[in-house]
Protein backbone atom coordinates (compact mmCIF):
# COMPACT_ATOMS: atom_id res chain seq x y z
CA UNK A 1 0.00 0.00 0.00
CA UNK A 2 1.39 3.36 -1.33
CA UNK A 3 0.04 6.19 1.42
CA UNK A 4 0.50 9.50 0.20
CA UNK A 5 -0.11 12.78 2.58
CA UNK A 6 -1.04 16.49 2.74
CA UNK A 7 3.12 17.14 3.70
CA UNK A 8 4.22 14.63 0.73
CA UNK A 9 1.61 15.34 -1.55
CA UNK A 10 2.64 19.30 -1.39
CA UNK A 11 6.13 18.24 -1.59
CA UNK A 12 5.63 16.20 -5.12
CA UNK A 13 3.51 19.19 -6.54
CA UNK A 14 6.50 21.51 -6.28
CA UNK A 15 8.73 19.39 -7.24
CA UNK A 16 10.61 19.01 -3.48
CA UNK A 17 11.42 15.89 -2.41
CA UNK A 18 10.67 15.23 1.38
CA UNK A 19 12.73 11.91 2.30
CA UNK A 20 12.16 12.03 5.77
CA UNK A 21 8.69 12.81 5.29
CA UNK A 22 7.67 9.90 3.00
CA UNK A 23 9.30 7.66 5.72
CA UNK A 24 6.65 8.78 8.81
CA UNK A 25 3.73 8.57 6.36
CA UNK A 26 4.86 5.22 5.40
CA UNK A 27 4.87 3.68 8.92
CA UNK A 28 1.76 5.65 9.85
CA UNK A 29 0.47 3.47 6.71
CA UNK A 30 2.43 0.26 7.81
CA UNK A 31 0.54 1.04 11.10
CA UNK A 32 -2.98 1.58 9.68
CA UNK A 33 -2.96 -1.40 7.65
CA UNK A 34 -1.93 -3.25 10.46
CA UNK A 35 -4.77 -2.01 12.19
CA UNK A 36 -3.26 0.10 14.83
CA UNK A 37 -3.87 3.87 14.94
CA UNK A 38 -7.58 4.29 14.27
CA UNK A 39 -8.74 5.57 17.86
CA UNK A 40 -5.05 7.34 18.72
CA UNK A 41 -1.84 7.52 16.69
CA UNK A 42 0.37 5.85 20.07
CA UNK A 43 -0.45 2.73 18.75
CA UNK A 44 1.92 3.00 16.11
CA UNK A 45 4.54 1.96 18.47
CA UNK A 46 3.43 -1.16 18.59
CA UNK A 47 5.18 -1.45 14.84
CA UNK A 48 8.28 -1.97 16.47
CA UNK A 49 7.50 -4.11 19.34
CA UNK A 50 7.77 -7.75 18.95
CA UNK A 51 4.39 -9.48 19.00
CA UNK A 52 5.65 -12.18 21.79
CA UNK A 53 5.72 -9.99 25.34
CA UNK A 54 8.18 -11.93 26.64
CA UNK A 55 10.57 -11.41 23.99
CA UNK A 56 10.22 -7.78 25.29
CA UNK A 57 10.97 -8.80 28.81
CA UNK A 58 13.77 -10.74 27.61
CA UNK A 59 15.52 -7.91 25.46
CA UNK A 60 14.95 -5.58 28.59
CA UNK A 61 16.63 -7.46 30.67
CA UNK A 62 19.56 -8.95 28.75
CA UNK A 63 22.36 -8.08 30.87
CA UNK A 64 25.06 -4.88 29.99
CA UNK A 65 27.32 -2.88 31.52
CA UNK A 66 27.74 0.23 32.41
CA UNK A 67 30.14 0.84 29.23
CA UNK A 68 27.41 -0.84 26.82
CA UNK A 69 24.83 1.21 28.33
CA UNK A 70 26.77 3.94 28.14
CA UNK A 71 27.88 3.61 24.17
CA UNK A 72 23.88 2.85 23.28
CA UNK A 73 22.79 5.90 24.89
CA UNK A 74 25.29 8.39 23.09
CA UNK A 75 24.32 6.35 19.90
CA UNK A 76 20.81 7.00 20.81
CA UNK A 77 21.35 10.76 21.15
CA UNK A 78 23.73 10.87 18.23
CA UNK A 79 20.30 9.24 16.19
CA UNK A 80 17.88 11.62 17.49
CA UNK A 81 20.14 14.81 16.90
CA UNK A 82 20.82 13.83 13.26
CA UNK A 83 16.91 13.10 13.04
CA UNK A 84 16.05 16.10 14.44
CA UNK A 85 18.70 18.42 12.24
CA UNK A 86 17.27 16.57 9.01
CA UNK A 87 13.42 17.09 10.28
CA UNK A 88 14.52 21.05 10.49
CA UNK A 89 16.31 21.59 7.84
CA UNK A 90 13.62 19.59 5.25
CA UNK A 91 11.05 21.29 6.67
CA UNK A 92 12.71 24.93 6.75
CA UNK A 93 13.56 24.15 3.17
CA UNK A 94 10.05 23.43 1.93
CA UNK A 95 9.39 26.20 3.15
CA UNK A 96 11.12 28.74 1.61
CA UNK A 97 10.97 25.95 -1.61
CA UNK A 98 6.91 27.42 -1.20
CA UNK A 99 7.51 31.07 -0.66
CA UNK A 100 7.42 31.50 3.27
CA UNK A 101 9.63 33.28 4.54
CA UNK A 102 12.22 32.06 6.69
CA UNK A 103 12.74 33.84 9.62
CA UNK A 104 8.62 34.35 9.95
CA UNK A 105 8.33 30.39 9.75
CA UNK A 106 11.04 29.93 12.23
CA UNK A 107 9.26 31.41 14.93
CA UNK A 108 5.79 29.33 14.08
CA UNK A 109 7.87 26.05 14.03
CA UNK A 110 9.74 26.93 17.07
CA UNK A 111 6.35 27.46 19.05
CA UNK A 112 4.63 24.32 17.68
CA UNK A 113 4.40 20.81 18.79
CA UNK A 114 6.72 20.03 16.85
CA UNK A 115 9.72 22.14 18.06
CA UNK A 116 12.93 20.10 19.27
CA UNK A 117 15.69 21.68 20.51
CA UNK A 118 18.14 21.13 18.02
CA UNK A 119 15.68 23.13 15.74
CA UNK A 120 15.50 26.04 18.08
CA UNK A 121 19.33 25.68 18.34
CA UNK A 122 20.72 25.39 14.97
CA UNK A 123 17.85 26.73 12.31
CA UNK A 124 18.77 30.02 13.47
CA UNK A 125 22.60 29.16 12.63
CA UNK A 126 21.46 27.77 9.31
CA UNK A 127 19.34 30.86 8.33
CA UNK A 128 21.79 33.34 9.01
CA UNK A 129 24.92 31.13 7.85
CA UNK A 130 26.78 31.71 11.11
CA UNK A 131 27.15 27.30 11.75
CA UNK A 132 28.72 27.25 15.14
CA UNK A 133 28.90 23.32 15.65
CA UNK A 134 32.92 22.38 14.19
CA UNK A 135 30.59 19.02 13.11
CA UNK A 136 29.97 18.83 9.30
CA UNK A 137 27.26 16.54 7.99
CA UNK A 138 29.72 14.47 6.76
CA UNK A 139 31.05 13.45 10.46
CA UNK A 140 27.51 13.41 11.75
CA UNK A 141 26.85 10.59 9.11
CA UNK A 142 30.21 9.34 10.10
CA UNK A 143 28.92 9.17 13.85
CA UNK A 144 25.73 7.06 12.74
CA UNK A 145 27.16 4.70 10.03
CA UNK A 146 29.34 2.81 12.37
CA UNK A 147 27.09 2.70 15.03
CA UNK A 148 23.98 1.44 13.26
CA UNK A 149 25.11 -1.10 11.74
CA UNK A 150 27.32 -2.41 15.14
CA UNK A 151 23.76 -1.51 16.58
CA UNK A 152 21.82 -3.88 14.42
CA UNK A 153 24.27 -6.77 14.34
CA UNK A 154 23.90 -6.66 18.10
CA UNK A 155 20.29 -6.71 17.77
CA UNK A 156 20.28 -9.91 15.31
CA UNK A 157 22.68 -11.83 17.73
CA UNK A 158 20.72 -11.14 20.78
CA UNK A 159 17.67 -12.88 18.88
CA UNK A 160 18.44 -15.43 16.90
CA UNK A 161 17.83 -18.86 18.47
CA UNK A 162 20.57 -20.25 20.72
CA UNK A 163 21.57 -24.05 19.65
Amino acid sequence: MVFQGIVTAGGRSAGFPLFLSSATEQVLASGVSAGLGAIDDAQLVSVYIPKDPKLVLKLASASTTAEDDEKKLKFVAQLMTGVHLAAAAEAMSLGIKVGLEPKQLYTIIAGAAGNSFMFKERTPQLLDGKWTSTKTVDDVIAELVCPVFLFVRNCANKNRPSR
